[in-house]
Parts: structure tokens; sequence; C-alpha cells
């Protein structure tokens, strides 16, 4: 499985991957296509290459009041292009063109210009 590269680069395949599953994502993803996996340490077959491995984290809201931010807005299709060039500049990891379809993402505007953009916890 995977989202479609245009919302977001991660894909996934079964805890023990037969060889069928990965032809199927290798399929799936298209020639020279790049797919992202986390939380995994898997080897990929030798005609896959690894292009990064990068470690991180992932942030549980555990209790954190949430606190509206004074001219928080909603974003949407209308910012995606504003929202890409934050991401460019910021560097926070994968973001795509659609991935603010993937749920609400809000925005702080200083003199017009998009300084911030989250996706709220649930």
């Amino acid at each position: 499985m995977r989202y479609p590269a245009d919302v977001c680069p991660f894909a996934a395949l079964p805890v023990r991957p037969e060889v069928g599953d990965r032809a199927d994502l290798a399929s799936l993803a298209g020639p020279g296509a790049v797919v992202a996996f986390a939380a995994v340490d898997i080897e990929p077959p030798e005609d896959w290459r690894v292009v990064a491995r990068i470690p991180g984290v992932q942030l549980v809201d555990d209790g954190v009041a949430a606190v509206p931010a004074e001219g928080a807005v909603r974003l949407g299709p209308a910012d995606a292009a504003e929202m890409l060039s934050l991401v460019e500049r910021t560097k926070p990891g994968p973001f795509a063109l659609r991935t603010f379809e993937m749920g609400t993402y809000l925005g702080i505007r200083r003199e017009g210009e998009l300084i911030a953009s989250c996706r709220p916890a649930r």
C-alpha cells in the first residue's frame, strides 16, 4: 500500500514481506519512484536503492492543553503552494502538494506571509 505520491511519500509492506509484496509495491510506485517507510528496519531487495535513512521520533500529545493561537487560520487548496514554500525553507519532513488533504492544517501569517503551519492534534 502507499499514499498517492502527491499526498505523502509513505508506503507499507507486511511485517515479513515476500517477493511478490515488494514486486507489487514496485509496480504501484512506478519506475524511479521514491517511497518512504516509517519505523521499520528492512533491507531492500538488491535492485532497490536506499536514498536516505533518517532517524526520527513520533510526537504524541500526552495531555498538553490545546489553546487556540491568535491569528491562526484554516489552510486549504489555495494555500498549498505557500505551504510547500514554507516546507522547503524549514525542512520539517515529508510534505507534498496534497498533504493538506490528510486533515486540518492551520497557519499563521505575518504581513501576509505564511510563517507557520501545523496539523493540530485531534
